[in-house]
Formats: structure tokens, C-alpha cells, sequence
């Protein structure tokens, strides 16, 4: 997570969220909020597998993920 924020900071982007799958350990959403993002979960199906559509509907520009 500190990689990723440092990647953006580098390079003057400043995103405020971050898409977690809800079949994340619960670390990694705890990750985010300490390094400042707002986790945003991803539904998965009962397969535990993203869809596109799960993805494209909570995407926005402010997502990091």
C-alpha cells in the first residue's frame, strides 16, 4: 500500500480512495486508511470472483486499485 501511495505522490496525484474486494483479508482495507485512503469495497460474486460490472460501478476518478 505504502508503494502505491508513494507511486501517486511522485507523480503529484492525490487519489482519496482505493477499491478493496470484499474477499480481502481485513488488513488491507485497514492498509489504505492508514496510508489515507478511503476503502471502497468491491462485491464479488459467489463464485469470489470481480465482475467488470462490480468494478465499473463504484469507479470513478478518485479510485486507486
Amino acid at each position: 500500500m505504502l508503494l502505491i501511495h508513494a507511486y501517486h505522490q511522485s507523480r503529484g496525484r492525490k487519489p482519496s480512495k482505493i477499491l478493496v474486494p470484499d474477499t480481502a483479508h481485513g488488513t488491507n482495507p485497514a492498509s489504505a486508511a492508514l496510508c489515507g485512503y478511503r476503502p471502497i469495497p468491491v462485491a464479488s460474486n459467489d463464485k469470489g470472483i470481480l465482475s467488470l460490472e462490480s468494478v465499473a460501478k463504484v469507479m470513478d476518478e478518485t479510485q486507486q486499485g
